[in-house]
This record gives structure tokens, C-alpha cells and sequence, in this order.
């Protein structure tokens, strides 16, 4: 059979064989058919307004140390926009079924996200929520490091469950501001480690803007998060502060903030108030290649004061962009002084994209115990021909966290993927994925995982 004959009876033999080759449950099959015969006259224009679907589909058989799998994907995404409001809907899922011993198919790292706003003239009203689940040593080079992404290695699933909303108002008023309610619940599943704790945070912030001039606009903020861990310390920050944005010239920015912090923590034989100030200043210098940042602040949290500072740099360069940063952080309590830095390149090229990035912050694993977290990864796709294309990835991370028994955790992850388009809609895709990991303490592992199969994509507009 001619992959070249993907429609009509071809089409639907192919899916079947799929099918018949890896007992699919009947209703995967339906969905692939479902995907294959969505009117080729409805795909998808760029262009403003309307709605704009797409529906993904694809097929892989996968071999690695611990045998053979089945892996169907699946993902459906709508998308709506108009002058006053906008629409978001994705849902994505993975069905793995183990080949080797007849196990039954499993649901792998399912993911949904829904958001929905209004907006006209002075306010906007905006609504959003998501869930995820994934392997919790998992990596991926587009998740950002933030303040609650520390890095461990444990053999777990984890379920995030996300909502929130915004409400702005006087947007054309020299008096406006802005009000956002958010909550968030994590639950490790299929685990029995004990260094992974459930949690529930609950957020709430309001800001009042008054435009004195054009030149100077001032604000009071106010900001509570309540952190609930299960089993372990609750943590309740309340932070009340007043802050203003100078344009000091027509090239030259300030922010100034400063405030008040309290944190109250409570659990078993836990009772301690901590209250102290915050500020945070921060210039911003407009180039004419780009924008040069400097900042200075300090707060307290949990684990006691921090003071940062740092200095940031962007660059527009004639085919790609440049960004830089360095900066020093302080615990107050022991006074040690950790190196911060960022690093991020993106080039394009005529048949290539190249990024590459390294970072290394402070974060909070789930039991409230800070960590430095580094990550350096880079990413190449080459277009080896008009229908063929090579994806690489590769990514390192190392954290050390400084709790107790606790030793540094190092991963590398390397992807190769290739694609190459069989006709409208269809790609045959195949790669290769290194993984290792590294545990001061601990077990060291490493998986090889190779892959081969068909991917089906088919968007409409109307």
C-alpha cells in the first residue's frame, strides 16, 4: 500500500491495521477515523475573528529496556477571538498500552486547559483553569524555572489542578486596578515516597493605580497566599505595600516598591509569626538594540529574609536575540551569597531555528526547603529537505537542596525526533530518547527509548 494513497478505503485499512496490530480499544479507532475524514476544504486560514479547531492524531510503536509499547495521542483545540471577548479550549492525551505482557492501556500525562474573557473600553473580565499530569522527574525545555519547579527524582504522578480569575477596571481612567482570586492543588499519585507532600494554595492580590501625572503613577497593593500542606506546615503570607512607576525620561523607567511581609506558619508543634519589610527597586533603560535591567530586592518568606540582586539584558540582533543576566542572592540567616545567572540565545536561520538557554534560580520543593535549581538546554530544528525535518533537544538540570539527607540531583534528557510529511495531513515521525539520572545517595539509571509511527493533523476555521 502507497502512503501516498492516504484517503478513502487506504485511509481506513491503515487505521484499522493500526488497530488490529496493537488491540486499540474501539474507541481510539473512532477517533483517528474521526480525525481522517474532517473535510479536507475545511482547514485552517490564519485571519481575525471566527473560530479555528484542530484536531491531532498519531500512532507510535515504542521499544525500550523494559519492553514494547503502544503509545496513541490524541489533542483537540478551539480557538475563538472577537473585539470584546476571546475563548480557549485544549485537551491532549496520551494512551499507552505494554505489549510485552498484555497489560491493559493506561492514561499518560492528560492534559486540559480552558480560558474565557471579556473586555471593553475601561474593564476586562478574564477566567482560566487547567489540569495536568505528568512524571514528576519529567523534563521539558519550554517549562520555565520558577519558585516552585524544584527538581526531584522520585517514582511518581503528578496532578495539578489550576484556577483562577482577573478583573481589571478603570483601564482608561486615571484611577483603575486590578483584582485576582487564584487556586491551585497538588497530589502525588501512584508513590509511596514520603518526600513528596500534597498541597492547596490559595491566592488573593488587589492593586489600586492613580495616574498623579503622566510621568508618575502610584499604587497600593495587597497580596495573601494561604499554603496548605497536607501533613506538614501551613504557611499564611499577608503583604500590604505602596509603590510607584517614574518615567524619568523618555528612555529611562523606575519601579519602586516597598512594604510590609508577614508570614505565620502552623502545624504539628509549629506555631512562628515572622513579620518583617520589602522593598524592591528596579530601572529600566530602553536601548535602541534593546533594554538593559537592573534590579535590587529583598523579602521574607518561610525559610527567613532573602535580598537579590540582579542585572538583565536584552539584545535584538539582525536574525535571532540575545538575553543575559547575572545577579547574587543572600539568606540572611547564614549569610551565604549564591551566584544567579540566565542565558538565552535564539537564531534563525534559512532552513534552521537554534535556541539555546542556562539558568539557575531558587526554589521550594514541596516540604518548604529552598534549592538551587540550574538548567542549561539547547534545541535545533533543521529542515533536511522540502518534506523532512530534524528535531534535537537536549537538556540538563541539576538542583542541590540543602535539607537534611538530601543529596544534589542531576538529570539529562537528549530527543530526536524526525518528520516527514507522506501528504496532506500525514507525517511519519520517528526518534530517539536518552534519559539519565544521577542521585547523590541514591540509585543512578539511565533509558534508551526509540519510537516509530504516524502522526494525522487536521485544523478547520469558520
Amino acid at each position: 500500500m502507497s502512503f501516498w494513497c492516504l484517503n478513502g478505503d487506504c485511509l481506513n485499512r491503515l487505521v484499522m491495521a493500526f488497530g488490529r496490530a496493537l488491540s486499540v480499544e474501539p474507541s481510539l479507532l473512532i477517533a483517528a477515523w474521526i480525525c481522517a475524514l474532517l473535510p479536507g476544504a475545511a482547514e485552517a486560514q490564519d485571519g481575525p475573528g471566527g473560530a479555528r479547531g484542530e484536531l491531532t492524531f498519531s500512532e507510535r510503536f515504542l521499544s525500550d529496556e523494559d519492553g514494547e509499547f503502544a503509545r496513541t495521542d490524541l489533542g483537540f483545540s478551539l480557538f475563538s477571538t472577537t473585539r470584546s471577548q476571546f475563548f480557549n479550549l485544549s485537551l491532549n492525551t496520551g494512551i499507552e498500552k505494554d505489549l510485552s505482557n498484555g497489560l491493559a492501556s493506561e492514561l499518560e500525562d492528560p492534559r486540559a486547559a480552558l480560558s474565557y474573557g471579556l473586555s471593553n473600553r475601561n474593564t476586562a473580565l478574564s477566567f482560566d483553569a487547567n489540569y495536568v499530569s505528568s512524571d514528576v522527574s519529567r523534563l521539558t525545555p519550554l517549562d520555565p524555572l520558577d519558585a516552585t519547579s524544584a527538581f526531584v527524582i522520585e517514582d511518581a504522578d503528578r496532578e495539578t489542578i489550576r484556577g483562577g480569575m482577573q478583573f481589571d477596571f478603570g483601564r482608561a481612567s486615571r484611577f483603575g486596578g486590578s483584582l485576582t482570586l487564584n487556586y491551585a492543588a497538588v497530589q502525588f499519585v501512584n508513590t509511596s515516597s514520603t518526600a513528596l507532600i500534597d498541597s492547596d494554595t490559595g491566592r488573593a492580590g488587589l492593586i489600586l493605580r492613580f495616574e498623579i501625572d503622566p510621568r508618575i503613577t502610584a499604587r497600593t497593593t495587597f497580596n495573601l497566599t494561604d499554603l496548605d500542606r497536607r501533613g506538614g506546615q501551613d504557611i499564611r503570607t499577608e503583604q500590604l505595600g505602596a509603590g510607584a512607576t517614574l518615567l524619568v525620561s523618555s528612555v529611562l523607567s523606575a519601579d519602586i516598591d516597598v512594604g510590609s511581609t508577614r508570614v505565620k506558619q502552623s502545624g504539628i508543634g509549629i506555631n512562628d509569626t515572622n513579620e518583617g519589610a520589602f522593598y524592591d527597586l528596579a530601572l529600566q533603560l530602553a536601548r535602541p538594540n534593546g533594554e538593559l535591567r537592573g534590579e535590587i530586592r529583598s523579602d521574607i518568606d518561610e525559610n527567613g529574609r532573602r535580598t537579590t540582586l540582579r542585572v538583565d539584558r536584552a539584545l535584538e540582533l539582525p536574525r535571532g536575540s540575545l538575553n543575559f543576566g547575572i545577579g547574587a542572592s543572600q539568606d540572611d540567616e547564614t549569610n551565604g551569597i549564591d551566584p544567579l545567572y540566565s542565558l538565552s540565545y535564539s537564531r534563525e536561520g534559512p532552513r534552521s531555528n537554534f535556541s539555546a538557554g542556562l539558568e539557575q534560580i531558587f526554589s521550594t520543593d514541596t516540604a518548604g526547603n529552598e534549592t538551587l535549581d540550574s538548567r542549561v538546554n539547547m534545541a535545533l530544528n533543521h529542515e533536511l529537505s522540502a518534506l523532512s525535518s530534524l528535531d534535537t533537544r537536549l537538556t540538563l538540570r541539576d538542583t542541590r537542596n540543602d535539607a537534611p539527607g538530601t543529596g544534589d540531583i542531576q538529570q539529562l534528557d537528549l530527543d530526536l525526533d524526525y518528520t516527514r510529511a507522506l501528504g496532506r495531513d500525514w507525517d511519519f515521525i520517528a526518534g530517539y530518547t536518552y534519559t539519565r539520572q544521577d542521585q547523590d545517595g541514591g540509585a543512578n539509571s539511565t533509558e534508551n527509548r526509540v519510537f516509530i509511527g504516524l502522526r494525522l493533523t487536521r485544523g478547520w476555521q469558520r
